[in-house]
């Protein structure tokens, strides 16, 4: 382990047992809280529960195994940024054993804590209509040219590459990957854009097929890229589809129920005439004032923040409530490491406080980049960075992946922004920052995150490890519980207190680290989960079916047939729903 790892020095105690103290050197945690009107301290303090409670195991020997968190308080100190502000912090010691000599590490939670900037910045029909905006995104993404939207274009490349691997007879090597990387970026360059201006797939197939171009298994997989490309923009423009009739259908229901109850006002409204509604008139406008209430609750709380972060556009009003935010993260990073006591620190963030956080990690690459080394961070104290129901590449997926018309531009834009082969998660041109990725199927937010590795794949990429947090896969439910799922806990305790997959030792050393094997995906969900969600994504449209056989008065059979599906169909969901619902699968490999 490299000197700057290193928490506490081993002392003798009075009756000469071997003995760890505490010399003031710490471990930071940086945590990134997610979108909705969060509390301060609430999801740090989450965390910190969570970490406390699994090293609280039943059975001895496993107490010797993960050690006691002790001394677990609330401590206030001067912000090292500006100098005028407090910043708190969540301060533990962890008790463990090493070589029967008892230690103990200092470890400080800190909280980017950036809700209080999102707050006010949208409002309900604003972001309804910014929603229904995104369906026709995949059309746009196929309508574009091939060698534009890079980084999208490779992140499809990356993921296609992945799953040809997890087949028996993947048919290519690694040499055609490597050599199809290579050949997409060059097609974007000058000396391609004055050779093959369209810049189409069939150029694009000329180019490598060029007598000085790649072979024809490298062409092979150009093509097979291709189709899954076409295939996937597809999948996405039916699912797109598919939540936008339900948003439709929804708003339709309570349009119609609204009506019949306002059809009572007249009644309701005469003098002296005493208007008496019956029970379900009063349950079904409670449901009504519950469903509005809650929609827009979401809209505002949730897809409002994702509304203010996905606003790239510098000249757009909402751009400025996005620097803000950034700010907060990047501000709350250089307080830890601007800390000569501290000596490592790990950045775990959840849901959009993932992307916050990969931003602010970037933005503090460029920071370093712009100066001399007297004056950079010392942002190799950056050990791991742990993700969790991340929104990365959906995010990119509609927001960031705009296609350019200049090659200089898409250059620039992508040289400046930085990846996963700069700093920090690189240092002097080797791995660094170990970033580790848990996301789950049923979590429709989250996902396998290949676009930070689009620019060029790494001998490391994101370290993507799939869970299955319920066994029913019920969206809003699985994107918040990866704090419940022990195995992501103990995944989770094991990175910060025993530095499991960390990349360390430090990059100025010459031993050598076989990164490949600490790298610890790609994980197991359920083979349930994908027939739950087909299942699910046919609802909407039988609702349509019968809602159609029914306004065009068609025969009466095909009404009630219809209608028995639409209800067998929900029956079956509602069934599942309660059989699995809150039931967490006990490791990450169920």
């Amino acid at each position: 382990m490299p000197e700057h790892a290193k928490t506490s020095t081993a002392t003798e105690n009075p009756e000469g047992t071997p003995q760890q103290r505490v010399d003031g050197k710490y471990t930071a945690v940086v945590y990134f809280h997610g979108m909705g009107s969060q509390k301060r301290y609430e999801e740090v303090s989450r965390l910190v529960d969570c970490l406390d409670q699994h090293a609280q195991p039943p059975l001895a020997d496993d107490a010797e195994k993960t050690g006691r968190l002790r001394n677990i308080r609330a401590c206030i100190e001067p912000d090292r940024v500006d100098g005028q502000s407090d910043v708190s912090y969540v301060k533990l010691l962890h008790h463990h054993t090493i070589n029967n000599s008892h230690c103990r590490d200092d470890y400080r939670f800190y909280e980017a804590y950036w809700a209080p900037v999102a707050a006010g910045g949208t409002s309900e029909w604003g972001v309804l209509k910014w929603m229904f905006q995104q369906i026709p995104n995949p059309i746009r993404s196929l309508m574009a040219p091939w060698r534009t939207r890079a980084r999208l274009r490779m992140s499809y490349l990356y993921a296609h590459w992945s799953r040809l691997n997890r087949t028996k007879n993947n048919p290519y090597g690694k040499n055609d990957l490597k050599h199809l990387a290579k050949a997409y970026r060059d097609f974007e360059g000058p000396d391609a854009w004055r050779a093959y201006p369209r810049g189409n797939f069939a150029e694009f197939i000329d180019y490598l097929q060029r007598p000085d171009g790649e072979d024809a298994s490298c062409v092979a997989l150009a093509r097979s890229w291709l189709k899954d490309y076409r295939l996937r923009e597809c999948f996405n423009l039916f699912v797109l589809t598919t939540l936008g009739l339900a948003l439709v259908l929804g708003g339709l229901a309570l349009l119609g129920i609204s009506s019949k109850l306002l059809s009572y006002a007249p009644t309701a409204l005469k003098i002296g005439e005493q208007f008496t509604p019956t029970w379900e008139q009063t349950l079904t406008l409670a449901l009504i004032v519950a469903g509005l209430l809650s929609i827009t609750g979401f809209l505002r709380n949730y897809m409002g923040d994702v509304q203010l972060w996905a606003t790239y556009q510098e000249t757009e009003e909402k751009h400025t409530k996005r620097r803000k935010i950034l700010q907060t993260g990047v501000d709350t990073l250089r307080h830890v490491l601007l800390d000569p006591q501290c000596m490592r620190i790990v950045v775990i963030a959840h849901s959009l406080g993932t992307t916050v956080a990969h931003d602010a990690l970037l933005q503090l690459g460029r920071y370093n980049r712009a100066r001399a080394e007297k004056d950079t961070l010392p942002l190799d104290k950056l050990d791991q960075f742990v993700t969790l129901a991340s929104p990365i590449d959906k995010i990119h997926y509609f927001f960031e992946s705009e296609p350019g018309n200049y090659h200089r531009y898409n250059r620039v834009k992508e040289e400046v922004r930085g990846d996963i082969s700069n700093a920090p998660f690189t240092v002097k041109n080797k791995p660094h920052m170990h970033w580790i990725n848990f996301w789950d199927q049923a979590d429709i937010i989250s996902g396998s995150l290949e676009s930070p590795n689009a620019s060029g794949r790494q001998n490391i990429p994101v370290d993507n490890i799939e869970v299955a947090n319920f066994r029913f896969p019920e969206p809003g439910s699985s994107h918040s519980a990866y704090f419940q799922h022990p195995g992501v806990v103990g995944r989770l305790f094991d990175i910060l207190f025993n530095k499991h997959g960390s990349f360390w030792p430090a990059p100025d050393t010459d031993t050598d680290v076989n990164y490949t094997a600490l790298l610890q995906g790609p994980g197991a969900g359920l083979k349930s989960t994908k027939i739950f969600q087909a299942i699910i994504l046919t609802l909407p449209w039988l609702i349509l079916v019968y809602a159609l056989t029914r306004l065009l008065c068609a025969p009466s059979f095909l009404s009630t047939c219809s209608g028995w599906l639409v209800v067998s169909v929900a029956g079956v969901l509602a069934v599942s729903y309660w059989f699995g619902r809150g039931r967490p699968l006990p490791d990450l490999s169920d």
